[in-house]
């Protein structure tokens, strides 16, 4: 998931009692101003949304297993937040720091 830009609208649907009848739900974040650490909190909360909603769903889960989150900066660069090693099997390599 990449979180860019000034804004961004996620869309749902809500039941309206009123109207009786589901209308559009938006929940809108303004994402480009989010510290570096509300960004992480933010991905790894939409992830964690996904991954569990599939546990009550009758499909097969299409997302899963170990979650690694990366950091993109102007200044940085690409950098990795949650991951410090390379794993295939019972094989790992440390990931040195640059």
């Amino acid at each position: 998931m990449l979180l860019q830009g000034t804004g961004v609208g996620l869309y749902g649907y809500k039941w309206d009692k009123d109207q009786k009848k589901r209308v559009p739900s938006d929940f809108e974040a303004r994402f480009g101003d989010f510290s570096e650490q509300n960004a992480i909190e933010c991905v790894d909360f939409f992830i964690d949304i996904m991954t569990k909603s599939q546990l009550f769903s009758a499909r097969l889960p299409v997302v899963g297993g170990d979650v690694h989150i990366a950091l993109i900066t102007k200044t940085r660069g690409f950098e990795y937040v949650s991951r410090e090693e390379l794993r295939h099997g019972e094989h790992a390599i440390e990931i040195e720091e640059t």
